[in-house]
Parts: structure tokens; sequence; C-alpha cells
């Protein structure tokens, strides 16, 4: 139990803590969603397990509905996600699930993956192997949805040799590896791109024409002092 505890509370500092510091860039409705799972993730903290159960039983049927808006794609991933043939879902499952049901109803996916990875970064140094597994195995079915494959399975190389040996060395590699799951969105990079490149054009312009200026008013004074 403690070991989830410990889960859900770096769960819950790293999702709500980018969105306090974004949260004066702009004024937005709360997602609904986000603001269940949150909700949830307290209730467990809290000890109500069997509250945060039936809070989720009861909007089961809303979240289906709103699966089927997603790709067929997410679509199968969520039922995989929740497949339990039968049986209770294990807390860590339902998480997993809750996980991914934020990331693809999250206004900025990248801001909300970054999130997640600097979730996984803490548990490296601050944590031990073990509790980081729990929490890979959870954010893992959302992070290949959204990340490259080939960084993912380097990522799992990189997990083998931490759990191996649990150095200075493992750890440093592993968290170099996560932070390069996520990347910006093009159209993102390309927006910042023209900003700066745009930006440092008007600079230039504005130090040119200021070099100018000063130079005419220069030459001006010269030529009024010589014709007095």
């Amino acid at each position: 139990m403690g070991r989830a505890i410990l889960i859900f509370i770096c769960s819950l500092i790293f999702t709500l803590g980018p969105l306090s510091l974004t949260e004066g860039w702009a004024e937005k409705p709360p997602n609904e969603w986000e603001t269940f799972v949150n909700h949830y993730r307290s209730l467990v903290v809290d000890g109500k397990e069997e509250l945060a159960r039936r809070m989720l039983d009861q909007r089961s049927a809303d979240i289906e509905e709103y699966v089927q808006t997603l790709s067929e794609r997410d679509q199968e991933i969520w039922s995989r996600l929740i497949q339990t043939d039968g049986k209770a879902m294990e807390e860590s499952g339902v998480e997993s699930a809750l996980t991914f049901l934020e990331a693809v109803s999250s206004e900025d996916r990248v801001l909300f993956l970054k999130g997640k990875v600097n979730e996984l970064t803490y548990l490296v140094k601050m944590s031990e192997p073990e509790n980081f597994l729990v929490q890979w195995e959870i954010i893992r079915p959302t992070l290949s949805r959204f990340s490259d494959q080939q960084e993912i399975m380097f990522t799992e190389q990189m997990i083998h040799q931490y759990t191996i040996q649990n150095s200075e060395m493992t750890q440093n590699r592993l968290i170099e590896q996560l932070n390069l799951l996520v990347k910006e969105e093009e159209a993102d990079a390309i927006i910042w791109t023209i900003l700066t490149v745009g930006g440092s054009i008007l600079l230039t312009l504005v130090y040119v024409g200021g070099k100018k200026y000063r130079a005419r008013s220069i030459i001006r004074h010269r030529l009024k002092d010589g014709n007095s």
C-alpha cells in the first residue's frame, strides 16, 4: 500500500505542477477527465479506495461514451487496458487506464507527457528500482502510444541495465533516455523557430536603424556647426 501511495502522490504532484505553471498564460475551463482522475487519486491517497472505486463505476458509462469519440487505435488501446477477463481490476491497471484517459483528453499532451516522464525520473533518483518499475508499467502504454517506438525500445534496454546495476551511471543514462521519449510537436517547433528568427531579425533591424539614426544626427550636427 505504501508503494501505491508513493506513486499516487508522484502522479498528483507532477500532474498538477505543470498546470499551475501554465494557468497564468490562458484562462481555460478545467479538463473534465483530468479533474475526475485527480479526484480519484486523492481518494486513494486518503485511504478511501472503496469510495474511489464507486466513483469510477458511476462514471464508467460516461468514460466509455467519451472513448467512442477517439480514434480506432486509441479505442483498441483502451480496450486492452481495461480487459480483466472477469477478474477485479488491480489498482495499477486502473491507474494505467486513467493515465491513458488523461493523455488522450489533455489539451496540452506534450506538457502532460513531460509531467509523466518527470515522475519517472524522480523515482529513478529518489526511490528504489522496484517502485520505478511499477510506475513504468503504468505509464508505458501511454508513452508507447505517443512516443517513437525505437526510443521506447532503447528505454527498455536502459531500464534493464538500471535494474541489474543501480548506479549513478545507469541512473543518469536512463534519465537521459527517458527525456528523449517526449518531443515537442512539429508545429510548435516551427512556431518557436519563426518567433525566434523573426525576433532576431526585428532586433537586428532596430539596432541597425538606431546606429544609422545616430550617425545621421552626428553628420547633421557637424554640417550645422560648419555652416555657422
